[in-house]
């Protein structure tokens, strides 16, 4: 009894020197892991001139910015070209501090109210050098940009395909699950199809039913196809044959029908004004940001980022673009 005790005094006694040492590497590898983490985020990323930037920096970016996107930790592709929105964006801040370009709290204020983003939900610092970068490039490039109404009027000739508004209608449905049941309706119809509206309200199952079977207007091409043919083949409150699809089975009546149409000019002109500027000044900004990497001394360091930089060799040119909105300036002043 004494030995069995003995050994069990031993026993504890190991198991608490082995739990303490367990505890002691557990807490020595969380040390670790906090050091490495830290020794990351100080490494630095980009410099210009006297101006530094870390890795801290960049995740802040992209808290305030892209902290939505899904599986980021995961995506170096995706990173990289964010590194590279950033980098852009720490040119034109520098520039524009350089130049001593002064932001107003009045500006924030009408910034964070016409965007109803809340003071509480963001970094006041990021919001600043937005409207800063902002206002930079607009006085700097955007008042800048000269476009002609000859312009304006030689885009809208050239492009009438851009302007035509395609042959649609006003569609209204019933929608039953019972083959049975579709074809006793469409004779009811057949004979009083006044009762359309009524019977959708009190027979279909589809969401419209609450609003007599009003689906909305359609125009060519936003129908599946065997709908469409039947539909757009309707005179105006004819009630069409049944149409089987995997919802049920369809009646259809079409209230109003539009053809195809051109936009006239002064409708479109505005539309034609603001996309021709923006492209005017997407290129105005390339050749700028260009010649402030020739004026500047810029240096990225690639291999200190906490992912694997990938360059765009390869990449289709909206294939990352449509993942992220690379937002270099929030709608202020170009609005």
């Amino acid at each position: 009894m004494k030995r069995l005790k003995y050994l069990l005094f031993i026993f504890i006694i190991l198991l608490y020197f082995n739990c303490k040492d367990n505890v002691n590497k557990t807490k020595e590898k969380t040390e670790e892991s906090i050091k490495q983490h830290q020794t990351i985020s100080n490494k630095l990323i980009l410099k210009i001139n006297n101006k530094k930037y870390f890795n801290r920096n960049l995740k802040n970016f992209i808290n305030s910015y892209h902290l939505d996107l899904p599986n980021l930790e995961k995506n170096d592709k995706l990173n990289s070209r964010i590194f590279d929105f950033f980098v852009e964006n720490k040119i034109v801040l520098y520039k524009a501090e350089q130049e001593q370009l002064n932001i107003t709290q009045q500006e924030i204020d009408d910034y964070l109210k016409k965007t109803n983003i809340s003071k509480d939900s963001i970094i006041q610092n990021s919001i600043k050098d937005s409207i800063k970068i902002q206002k930079y490039l607009y006085l700097k490039i955007y008042t800048n940009l000269k476009l002609s109404n000859k312009e304006i009027q030689e885009y809208y000739n050239q492009h009438h395909n851009e302007f035509t508004k395609k042959a649609g209608v006003v569609l209204y449905q019933i929608l039953v699950k019972n083959k049975e049941k579709a074809i006793k309706i469409r004779g009811e119809l057949k004979n009083s199809p006044e009762k359309f509206n009524e019977i959708a309200k009190q027979e279909s199952v589809s969401s419209e039913a609450n609003k007599n079977g009003l689906m909305g207007y359609f125009e060519k091409g936003n129908l599946p196809k065997d709908m469409e043919n039947v539909v757009f083949s309707l005179k105006t409150n004819e009630i069409s044959p049944i149409v089987e699809s995997s919802y049920g089975y369809h009646i259809f009546k079409v209230v109003k029908k539009t053809r195809e149409r051109l936009i006239f000019f002064s409708s479109a002109k505005d539309n034609i004004k603001d996309k021709l500027l923006s492209e005017k000044f997407q290129i105005a900004y390339n050749e700028y940001l260009s010649d402030l990497k020739n004026e500047l001394n810029i240096l990225v360091f690639y291999k200190n980022l906490y992912f694997t930089y990938k360059n765009k060799k390869g990449e289709q040119s909206d294939e990352i673009k449509q993942n992220i909105s690379f937002n270099l300036f929030p709608d202020y002043y170009f609005n």
